[in-house]
């Protein structure tokens, strides 16, 4: 399932950076290929031996998929600059590549640089973020994806909950749905138990943390023992923030009440972080809950989901093992990291149609 949720979040970001139908789902895609590629020649985090990421190959491998990514990029620039002849800001714009090249025409005012095309200092400024877009709007949001689903499964009382709210809002005929997403999209809004089951599970599974340099007059407390902060990098542990049972009561347990209105109790402000706070937050928080909340509408009351772990270890037993442990709160499919948390052996599922669009 991780990687069926990459795909598809890949294709969201595709269309929302670079309005580009990357097709990644159905298709190969140049850019998706040596994104994948160069992702799989990461240094693998947690190894503290060095020489199990000493791979001769990774610089050359690196430089030649960072290569064909810029390439890409580069190009759908100077298309996207072709086609819609800049003149100036276009209020209408929003996809990220034309809300860049607004900004880059309208600082250089009709230069005779700027009718020949954006410069390379400029482009590679677009082509550094576009690919932290792609990075990072991607791949948090997939084991999002993943994690939604293992818990809904885990937890058949709120899946019914759930797909009678979309009943509520949205009918029963299924395949009506996407039209009034279109044409009302406020009534994504009216899903509190949807969104309280998307906050729920990023509290047990946040997929990333933070990290915030110390300053003056900025201390922690530990064990009655205070430190300093000053010159020191300071790491927001979300995951075990987040398990804290003075703050969560019952922290272990999928209660997606605990984020509703009438909840028993108030969570405390700044607890909740898994897109952190404050001028550093993550600008694509809002995106991520949109493409969950539609997700969870368009599929929830038309497929189910279930884990399959055990079936999966006696297919493959330990040619694809990620570590001694084998359940980390009782959960087998528990998050490892790679690059960002991600779910055991991809989140191994089977997918049954339960229900037929009307």
């Amino acid at each position: 399932m991780e990687d069926a949720s990459m795909r598809l979040t890949i294709d969201i970001i595709g269309r929302v950076v670079l309005d580009t139908d990357l097709h990644s789902q159905i298709s190969g895609n140049e850019l998706v290929s040596a994104f994948r590629h160069l992702m799989a020649w990461t240094p693998k985090i947690g190894r503290w031996n060095p020489f199990l990421n000493a791979n001769p190959l990774r610089p050359v491998m690196t430089w030649w998929y960072t290569r064909k990514m810029d390439h890409y990029l580069r190009n759908v620039i100077d298309r996207r600059f072709a086609s819609q002849r800049y003149t100036a800001p276009d209020n209408k714009s929003k996809h990220i590549v034309d809300l860049a090249l607004d900004e880059y025409c309208s600082q250089n005012s009709r230069s005779a640089q700027t009718l020949a095309g954006p410069d390379k200092r400029f482009k590679k400024a677009v082509i550094d973020n576009m690919k932290t877009f792609l990075f990072a709007g991607h791949d948090t949001t997939s084991s999002l994806i993943c994690y939604v689903y293992h818990l809904l499964q885990l937890h058949p009382q709120h899946l019914a909950k759930v797909r009678q709210e979309h009943d509520e809002i949205f009918g029963f005929d299924i395949s009506k749905a996407p039209d009034m997403i279109k044409d009302n999209p406020q009534l994504l809004g009216r899903l509190p138990y949807t969104l309280a089951i998307i906050k729920e599970t990023l509290r047990l599974y946040p997929p990333a943390s933070t990290l915030r340099m110390g300053s003056e007059g900025i201390t922690i407390t530990s064990n009655g023992q205070t430190y300093p902060t000053k010159g020191f990098l300071v790491w927001v542990n979300n995951h075990a923030l987040s398990r804290r049972a003075d703050i969560f009561p019952s922290p272990d347990s999928f209660m997606p009440q605990r984020f509703l209105a009438d909840a028993p109790a108030e969570i405390p402000r700044n607890a909740w972080r898994p897109f952190e706070k404050g001028p550093r937050n993550c600008i694509g928080q809002e995106l991520a809950l949109l493409e969950l909340k539609i997700l969870m509408v368009l599929s929830l009351r038309e497929f189910s989901m279930q884990t399959v772990i055990e079936e999966w270890q006696k297919s493959y037993g330990n040619s694809a093992a990620v570590g001694k442990v084998d359940e980390v709160y009782g959960d087998k499919v528990y998050q490892i990291l790679q690059s960002t948390a991600k779910p055991r052996y991809g989140m191994p599922m089977t997918v049954t149609r339960t229900a037929v669009p009307i």
